[in-house]
Protein backbone atom coordinates (compact mmCIF):
# COMPACT_ATOMS: atom_id res chain seq x y z
CA UNK A 1 0.00 0.00 0.00
CA UNK A 2 1.34 3.83 -0.94
CA UNK A 3 2.15 6.28 1.82
CA UNK A 4 0.98 9.89 1.41
CA UNK A 5 4.66 10.44 -0.30
CA UNK A 6 4.84 8.97 -3.93
CA UNK A 7 7.41 9.56 -6.05
CA UNK A 8 5.62 10.10 -9.66
CA UNK A 9 9.41 10.14 -11.93
CA UNK A 10 12.58 11.45 -10.98
CA UNK A 11 12.53 14.53 -10.04
CA UNK A 12 8.83 15.02 -9.14
CA UNK A 13 6.86 13.66 -5.49
CA UNK A 14 3.56 14.02 -4.79
CA UNK A 15 2.66 14.73 -1.16
CA UNK A 16 -0.54 13.80 0.60
CA UNK A 17 0.04 14.98 4.14
CA UNK A 18 -1.13 17.96 5.65
CA UNK A 19 1.23 17.94 8.34
CA UNK A 20 3.94 18.78 5.51
CA UNK A 21 1.98 22.00 4.45
CA UNK A 22 4.98 24.40 6.20
CA UNK A 23 7.77 22.07 4.43
CA UNK A 24 5.98 22.84 0.74
CA UNK A 25 4.65 26.32 1.40
CA UNK A 26 7.49 28.67 1.96
CA UNK A 27 6.09 30.72 4.40
CA UNK A 28 8.18 34.25 5.84
CA UNK A 29 11.36 32.15 7.13
CA UNK A 30 12.00 29.74 4.05
CA UNK A 31 13.05 30.71 1.04
CA UNK A 32 12.53 28.44 -1.58
CA UNK A 33 12.45 28.76 -5.66
CA UNK A 34 9.78 27.67 -8.10
CA UNK A 35 10.69 24.61 -10.15
CA UNK A 36 11.35 26.42 -14.12
CA UNK A 37 9.88 23.10 -15.72
CA UNK A 38 6.68 23.30 -14.27
CA UNK A 39 5.92 27.11 -14.28
CA UNK A 40 7.01 27.49 -18.18
CA UNK A 41 3.34 25.62 -19.24
CA UNK A 42 1.75 29.04 -19.22
CA UNK A 43 4.07 30.90 -21.52
CA UNK A 44 3.87 33.74 -18.96
CA UNK A 45 7.50 33.62 -18.05
CA UNK A 46 7.84 37.37 -17.13
CA UNK A 47 4.66 37.22 -14.93
CA UNK A 48 5.08 36.73 -11.09
CA UNK A 49 2.95 33.54 -10.88
CA UNK A 50 6.02 32.19 -13.32
CA UNK A 51 8.74 33.76 -11.42
CA UNK A 52 11.05 31.32 -10.42
CA UNK A 53 13.59 33.17 -7.96
CA UNK A 54 12.31 33.46 -4.68
CA UNK A 55 13.71 37.13 -3.96
CA UNK A 56 12.41 37.98 -7.50
CA UNK A 57 9.09 36.43 -7.38
CA UNK A 58 8.27 38.25 -3.88
CA UNK A 59 9.48 41.63 -5.36
CA UNK A 60 6.91 41.82 -7.73
CA UNK A 61 4.19 40.24 -5.64
CA UNK A 62 4.56 42.78 -3.79
CA UNK A 63 4.55 45.64 -6.14
CA UNK A 64 0.70 44.81 -6.14
CA UNK A 65 0.23 43.56 -2.97
CA UNK A 66 -1.47 47.07 -1.59
CA UNK A 67 -4.12 46.86 -4.37
CA UNK A 68 -5.24 43.65 -2.95
CA UNK A 69 -5.94 44.94 0.71
CA UNK A 70 -9.26 45.49 2.11
CA UNK A 71 -8.50 49.00 1.87
CA UNK A 72 -7.55 48.89 -1.27
CA UNK A 73 -10.88 47.25 -2.50
CA UNK A 74 -12.80 49.44 -0.47
CA UNK A 75 -11.43 52.61 -2.86
CA UNK A 76 -13.07 51.38 -5.88
CA UNK A 77 -16.05 49.83 -4.10
CA UNK A 78 -18.35 52.46 -5.91
CA UNK A 79 -17.16 50.67 -8.97
CA UNK A 80 -17.95 47.04 -7.88
CA UNK A 81 -21.24 48.03 -6.70
CA UNK A 82 -21.86 49.71 -9.90
CA UNK A 83 -20.78 46.55 -11.96
CA UNK A 84 -22.97 44.28 -9.66
CA UNK A 85 -26.14 46.15 -9.64
CA UNK A 86 -25.64 46.31 -13.81
CA UNK A 87 -25.27 42.59 -13.49
CA UNK A 88 -28.77 42.24 -11.61
CA UNK A 89 -30.46 44.37 -14.26
CA UNK A 90 -29.45 42.11 -16.94
CA UNK A 91 -30.94 38.97 -14.93
CA UNK A 92 -34.16 40.74 -14.21
CA UNK A 93 -34.02 41.49 -18.26
CA UNK A 94 -33.49 37.62 -18.96
CA UNK A 95 -35.88 36.82 -16.52
CA UNK A 96 -38.86 39.05 -18.00
CA UNK A 97 -37.90 37.41 -21.28
CA UNK A 98 -37.97 33.89 -20.30
CA UNK A 99 -34.29 33.50 -21.46
CA UNK A 100 -32.09 30.80 -19.63
CA UNK A 101 -29.05 32.59 -18.64
CA UNK A 102 -25.73 30.41 -17.11
CA UNK A 103 -24.17 31.73 -13.36
CA UNK A 104 -20.55 31.06 -14.44
CA UNK A 105 -20.75 33.16 -17.93
CA UNK A 106 -22.29 35.93 -16.07
CA UNK A 107 -20.49 36.45 -13.02
CA UNK A 108 -17.27 35.83 -15.36
CA UNK A 109 -18.64 39.04 -17.21
CA UNK A 110 -19.02 41.05 -13.85
CA UNK A 111 -15.63 40.18 -12.68
CA UNK A 112 -13.95 40.61 -16.20
CA UNK A 113 -15.28 44.44 -16.55
CA UNK A 114 -13.98 44.67 -12.78
CA UNK A 115 -10.40 43.18 -13.00
CA UNK A 116 -9.52 44.90 -16.28
CA UNK A 117 -11.20 48.32 -15.04
CA UNK A 118 -8.52 47.79 -11.65
CA UNK A 119 -5.87 46.91 -14.30
CA UNK A 120 -6.12 49.62 -16.89
CA UNK A 121 -9.06 52.13 -15.68
CA UNK A 122 -10.92 51.10 -18.36
CA UNK A 123 -13.33 48.41 -17.84
CA UNK A 124 -14.08 45.89 -21.01
CA UNK A 125 -17.45 46.17 -20.26
CA UNK A 126 -18.85 42.82 -21.02
CA UNK A 127 -21.99 43.13 -19.30
CA UNK A 128 -22.66 45.35 -21.92
CA UNK A 129 -22.83 42.89 -24.44
CA UNK A 130 -26.40 41.28 -25.62
CA UNK A 131 -25.25 37.41 -24.46
CA UNK A 132 -22.70 38.85 -22.00
CA UNK A 133 -19.38 38.41 -23.18
CA UNK A 134 -17.39 35.52 -22.09
CA UNK A 135 -13.96 35.77 -23.77
CA UNK A 136 -11.64 35.82 -20.78
CA UNK A 137 -12.93 32.82 -19.61
CA UNK A 138 -12.77 30.71 -22.92
CA UNK A 139 -9.60 31.92 -23.13
CA UNK A 140 -8.73 30.53 -19.05
CA UNK A 141 -10.34 27.77 -20.44
CA UNK A 142 -8.46 26.94 -23.73
CA UNK A 143 -5.13 27.62 -21.69
CA UNK A 144 -5.91 24.47 -18.81
CA UNK A 145 -7.01 22.30 -21.38
CA UNK A 146 -3.18 22.67 -23.26
CA UNK A 147 -1.53 22.56 -20.10
CA UNK A 148 -0.19 18.70 -20.21
CA UNK A 149 0.70 19.14 -23.83
CA UNK A 150 2.43 22.55 -23.21
CA UNK A 151 4.64 21.12 -20.57
CA UNK A 152 4.80 17.71 -21.98
CA UNK A 153 6.09 20.28 -25.62
CA UNK A 154 7.15 23.48 -24.18
CA UNK A 155 9.33 23.74 -27.60
CA UNK A 156 5.60 24.37 -29.36
CA UNK A 157 4.52 27.18 -26.84
CA UNK A 158 8.06 28.59 -27.27
CA UNK A 159 7.62 28.82 -30.66
CA UNK A 160 3.99 30.16 -30.84
CA UNK A 161 4.88 33.01 -29.09
CA UNK A 162 7.85 34.36 -31.22
CA UNK A 163 5.12 34.19 -33.93
CA UNK A 164 2.93 37.45 -34.99
CA UNK A 165 -0.42 37.55 -33.89
CA UNK A 166 -1.37 38.00 -37.56
CA UNK A 167 -0.11 34.11 -38.30
CA UNK A 168 -1.68 33.03 -35.34
CA UNK A 169 -5.01 33.97 -36.44
CA UNK A 170 -4.03 32.10 -39.82
CA UNK A 171 -2.75 28.81 -38.33
CA UNK A 172 -5.25 28.51 -35.06
CA UNK A 173 -8.56 30.75 -35.94
CA UNK A 174 -10.37 28.31 -33.94
CA UNK A 175 -8.02 29.96 -30.74
CA UNK A 176 -9.55 33.73 -32.21
CA UNK A 177 -11.02 34.48 -28.84
CA UNK A 178 -7.79 34.08 -27.21
CA UNK A 179 -6.02 35.80 -29.40
CA UNK A 180 -7.71 38.67 -29.00
CA UNK A 181 -7.46 39.05 -25.75
CA UNK A 182 -4.10 38.69 -25.94
CA UNK A 183 -4.14 41.11 -28.80
CA UNK A 184 -6.00 43.67 -26.53
CA UNK A 185 -3.71 43.11 -23.69
CA UNK A 186 -0.43 43.53 -25.71
CA UNK A 187 -2.28 47.23 -26.81
CA UNK A 188 -3.10 48.51 -23.59
CA UNK A 189 0.23 47.65 -21.80
CA UNK A 190 2.28 49.29 -24.81
CA UNK A 191 -0.07 52.10 -23.76
CA UNK A 192 0.71 51.88 -20.33
CA UNK A 193 4.31 51.90 -20.52
CA UNK A 194 4.03 54.79 -23.06
CA UNK A 195 2.48 56.84 -20.84
CA UNK A 196 -0.74 57.15 -22.79
CA UNK A 197 -2.94 55.93 -19.65
CA UNK A 198 -6.83 56.10 -19.54
CA UNK A 199 -7.98 58.67 -17.52
CA UNK A 200 -10.09 56.73 -14.87
CA UNK A 201 -12.39 56.76 -11.11
CA UNK A 202 -14.71 59.71 -11.37
CA UNK A 203 -14.70 62.95 -13.28
CA UNK A 204 -13.67 64.42 -10.26
CA UNK A 205 -9.86 64.32 -9.75
CA UNK A 206 -10.09 63.58 -6.19
CA UNK A 207 -11.71 60.55 -7.01
CA UNK A 208 -9.31 59.19 -9.18
CA UNK A 209 -7.67 56.28 -8.15
CA UNK A 210 -4.44 54.81 -9.60
CA UNK A 211 -4.31 51.46 -11.24
CA UNK A 212 -2.05 48.44 -11.38
CA UNK A 213 0.05 49.54 -14.55
CA UNK A 214 0.38 53.01 -13.10
CA UNK A 215 2.37 51.06 -10.53
CA UNK A 216 3.92 48.10 -12.46
CA UNK A 217 4.94 51.42 -14.79
CA UNK A 218 6.49 53.13 -12.27
CA UNK A 219 9.85 55.20 -13.27
CA UNK A 220 11.19 54.49 -9.71
CA UNK A 221 11.04 50.76 -11.11
CA UNK A 222 13.90 49.11 -12.54
CA UNK A 223 13.79 49.23 -16.33
CA UNK A 224 13.93 45.72 -16.95
CA UNK A 225 10.67 45.34 -14.52
CA UNK A 226 8.71 47.62 -16.85
CA UNK A 227 9.99 45.85 -20.67
CA UNK A 228 7.01 45.80 -22.54
CA UNK A 229 6.81 41.85 -22.73
CA UNK A 230 6.80 41.56 -18.80
CA UNK A 231 3.63 44.06 -18.62
CA UNK A 232 1.68 42.19 -21.24
CA UNK A 233 3.23 38.69 -19.12
CA UNK A 234 1.46 40.19 -16.05
CA UNK A 235 -1.68 41.71 -17.91
CA UNK A 236 -2.61 38.30 -19.09
CA UNK A 237 -2.06 36.64 -15.55
CA UNK A 238 -3.87 39.41 -13.95
CA UNK A 239 -7.07 39.58 -16.03
CA UNK A 240 -7.36 35.46 -16.36
CA UNK A 241 -6.87 35.19 -13.04
CA UNK A 242 -9.00 37.81 -11.58
CA UNK A 243 -11.76 36.55 -13.91
CA UNK A 244 -12.62 32.96 -13.37
CA UNK A 245 -11.28 32.37 -9.54
CA UNK A 246 -14.03 35.20 -8.27
CA UNK A 247 -16.41 34.03 -10.83
CA UNK A 248 -16.05 30.65 -10.05
CA UNK A 249 -16.37 30.93 -6.56
CA UNK A 250 -19.33 32.85 -6.76
CA UNK A 251 -21.19 30.04 -8.78
CA UNK A 252 -20.64 27.81 -6.33
CA UNK A 253 -21.85 30.15 -3.06
CA UNK A 254 -25.10 30.58 -5.19
CA UNK A 255 -25.19 27.12 -6.18
CA UNK A 256 -25.14 25.89 -2.45
CA UNK A 257 -27.73 29.04 -1.61
CA UNK A 258 -30.24 27.84 -4.07
CA UNK A 259 -30.10 24.14 -3.21
CA UNK A 260 -30.70 24.43 0.44
CA UNK A 261 -34.17 26.18 1.79
CA UNK A 262 -32.78 26.55 5.46
CA UNK A 263 -29.24 28.50 4.34
CA UNK A 264 -30.71 30.68 2.06
CA UNK A 265 -34.01 31.38 4.49
CA UNK A 266 -31.24 32.15 7.24
CA UNK A 267 -29.54 34.29 5.30
CA UNK A 268 -32.52 36.46 3.93
CA UNK A 269 -34.28 36.54 7.79
CA UNK A 270 -30.17 38.20 8.91
CA UNK A 271 -30.00 40.44 5.63
CA UNK A 272 -33.19 42.13 6.16
CA UNK A 273 -31.78 42.87 9.65
CA UNK A 274 -30.06 45.81 7.78
CA UNK A 275 -31.53 44.98 4.73
CA UNK A 276 -35.29 45.97 4.98
CA UNK A 277 -36.03 46.54 1.32
CA UNK A 278 -34.50 45.86 -1.98
CA UNK A 279 -33.32 49.84 -2.64
CA UNK A 280 -31.99 49.82 0.56
CA UNK A 281 -27.85 50.26 1.00
CA UNK A 282 -25.20 49.18 3.09
CA UNK A 283 -21.55 49.43 3.80
CA UNK A 284 -19.15 46.07 4.21
CA UNK A 285 -18.31 47.46 7.67
CA UNK A 286 -22.13 46.31 8.64
CA UNK A 287 -21.93 43.10 6.34
CA UNK A 288 -19.04 42.41 8.35
CA UNK A 289 -21.23 42.07 11.58
CA UNK A 290 -23.57 39.60 10.31
CA UNK A 291 -21.81 36.43 11.73
CA UNK A 292 -24.04 33.75 9.68
CA UNK A 293 -23.00 36.04 5.86
CA UNK A 294 -19.72 35.89 6.92
CA UNK A 295 -19.39 32.29 7.58
CA UNK A 296 -21.15 31.34 5.01
CA UNK A 297 -18.99 33.17 2.45
CA UNK A 298 -15.82 32.05 3.53
CA UNK A 299 -16.01 28.24 2.60
CA UNK A 300 -16.63 28.93 -1.37
CA UNK A 301 -14.69 32.08 -1.58
CA UNK A 302 -10.87 31.71 -0.22
CA UNK A 303 -9.93 34.28 -2.44
CA UNK A 304 -12.66 36.94 -2.82
CA UNK A 305 -12.15 40.48 -1.79
CA UNK A 306 -15.05 41.89 0.32
CA UNK A 307 -17.08 43.72 -1.72
CA UNK A 308 -17.64 41.11 -4.18
CA UNK A 309 -19.05 38.80 -1.45
CA UNK A 310 -21.23 41.68 0.13
CA UNK A 311 -22.69 43.22 -2.56
CA UNK A 312 -23.41 39.80 -4.67
CA UNK A 313 -24.75 37.61 -2.12
CA UNK A 314 -27.07 41.08 -0.88
CA UNK A 315 -28.46 41.34 -4.19
CA UNK A 316 -29.21 37.62 -4.87
CA UNK A 317 -31.10 37.05 -1.93
CA UNK A 318 -32.75 40.18 -2.30
CA UNK A 319 -34.20 39.83 -5.34
CA UNK A 320 -34.39 35.54 -5.32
Amino acid sequence: MLGPIVRINAREIHINDPKYYDEIYASGTHRRNKDAEFVSFTGLLLSSASTTDHDLHRYRRGLMNNFFSKKSVRGISYFVEEKVHNLMQRFEAFYRCNKVVRLDDAFAAMTSDVITHYCYGKSWDYLDYANLRTDVRKAVHDLTCSVHFNRIFPIFLAVLKKLPLQWLYAIHPGRSVVLDIQKTIYEQSAEAIHGDKYKIGHNDAVDKHKTIYDQLTDPSIPAEERSLQRLQDEGLLLVSAGTETTARALTTACFHIASDDQVRTRLREELRTVLPTPTSSVTWSELEKLPYLVSEDKPSSHFLCPTFRSSLSVEFLQHH
